[in-house]
């Protein structure tokens, strides 16, 4: 029976697939089949032979070598960063870019990742029939992760066509940062998460055969080198300058997105970003000064890139008002905290369904990291500190770890429930889908009946 069921369930993942697909035509299902073999083989050799979890283990712990390699790197300059009890995004994620970029992009400049990545490329294209390098990429996302694997292939990107880098965009969605791996063998025996790993890459390849297949000549075909076209390579100090300052902009770009400021809107353009998220002070969370009805439309004056509002948006009301500001988008936090996928404890989600127009207080201005939550214990405690405190140090061992207990404990003394002011617009819980639902029919609503206000 339990065969049946998993054939069953192969079988409605590939209706779907197919039934979504825009080019069902071009479909290469000889490489489809051999991919579902192929995912069948992974998963019984990494699941029944111990060899076969070594090999992932130790390719997993090469690469925890070099992010540990980073930490050193980060704690010689920071050490208030990396020597505390559990690192934030930035430093446990994102500083370590700045050391795995250059480190891969020293390989391309000598030659060595552009061969292993035909070689290999090659052998794995007989199997998958898609490209070289999107066969490679494949394997690069297992061992790096998705944000890694895509920075690290920069010069091989901007030499291909968007076809096919859409296809490796819609592969990065089965693979996480490669930091958060490390992360979820603490919450999970380390031998589910090493074998969904690969599983994770070959279905990536099986959707991607599927949803957007993609023919290219054997000229494109082609692993991109420093001195292709003839050009002479960059000095190497000067490339690996280059590189280091990339890598520093893709690192801002991720960090500083979302934006409390039209001048870091501007900054954030500048280096790249194709987006931004302008979130006013209505937030909950880490908040700046600015209201989103003020801070959005200085923003979409400020930049040509899209800007998506975040703040105060609760309801279709608020989607509407974001679009007349001249957003393109919106971005909603408070009302998912309730979602039924959400895995917040019950604690925090009655609190956020309790909250009222005054129930949200903001901690940490005094420190310069001005947080907005819901008044509870642990805020009444922290305000009285934060008045009579001489140093700050106090202030931050109690802020440690509070979210965590709010979000996983229910501790209802000391966890910090971050929300937003709209909180008090929150009255139910119901599933994610039924809420973009609302969003969206109440926002055409609205638009809808705009133009009564206007002659």
């Amino acid at each position: 029976m339990y065969l049946i069921i998993n054939l069953l369930g192969v079988l409605v993942f590939l209706g779907v697939g197919i039934l979504f697909s825009k080019k069902r035509k071009d479909i290469h299902w000889r490489g489809v089949g051999s991919l579902l073999a192929l995912n069948v083989f992974i998963a019984w050799f990494l699941t029944s032979f111990p060899i076969g979890r070594e090999i992932v283990q130790a390719a997993a712990a090469g690469f925890t070598w070099l992010v540990s390699v980073a930490y050193e790197g980060i704690a010689f300059a920071f050490p208030d960063w990396v020597h505390v009890p559990q690192m934030n995004f930035f430093t446990s994620a994102l500083l370590p870019i700045l050391l795995v970029v250059p480190l891969f992009d020293i390989l391309t400049y000598i030659g060595l990742l552009p061969f292993i990545i035909k070689w290999i490329g090659k052998a794995l294209a007989f199997v998958t029939h898609e490209p070289k390098f999107e066969s490679f990429f494949a394997i690069e996302m297992m061992f790096l992760g998705n944000t890694e694997a895509l920075a690290v292939s920069s010069l091989q990107l901007k030499r291909m066509k968007a076809d096919r880098c859409l296809t490796l965009a819609m592969m990065s969605m089965s693979c996480v940062t490669a930091a958060l791996i490390g992360v979820y063998t603490k919450m999970m025996p380390a031998e589910f998460i090493l074998t969904a790993v690969p599983l994770n890459v070959i279905n990536a390849l099986i959707v991607t055969n599927i949803l957007h297949p993609v023919k290219i000549t054997e000229e494109e075909d082609t692993v991109a080198r420093l001195n292709d076209g003839g050009k002479e390579r960059e000095p190497f100090f000067s490339f690996l300058g280059n590189s280091i300052l990339g890598a520093g902009k893709l690192v801002l770009i991720i960090c500083a997105n979302v934006i409390a400021f039209v001048a870091l809107a501007k900054l954030m353009e500048r280096l790249g970003a194709t987006a931004v998220v302008a979130e006013g002070t209505e937030s909950g969370g880490h908040i700046g000064e600015l209201t989103t009805m003020t801070l959005v439309p200085q923003v979409v004056d400020a930049v040509k890139i899209p800007v998506l509002a975040a703040g105060g948006i609760a309801d279709g009301r608020g989607v509407a008002a974001a679009f007349m500001l001249g957003a393109q988008g919106v971005q909603v936090g408070t009302r998912f905290l309730v979602a039924k996928e959400c895995t917040v404890s019950q604690e925090y989600k009655d609190r956020v369904l309790k909250a009222r127009d005054l129930s949200t207080t903001v901690t940490g201005r005094r420190t310069g990291h001005p947080i907005r939550c819901l008044k509870s214990p642990f805020t009444q405690n922290y305000a009285a500190i934060e008045k009579a405190a001489e140093s700050d140090e106090e202030l931050h061992g109690l802020s440690a770890g509070a979210l965590r207990k709010a979000a996983q404990d229910g501790n209802g003394q000391e966890g910090q429930f971050m929300a937003g002011q709209i909180a008090a617009l929150v009255n139910k819980e119901q599933t994610a889908a039924e809420i973009v639902n609302d969003l969206m029919e109440d926002a055409e609503r609205v638009l809808g009946g705009a133009s009564t206000w206007v002659r």
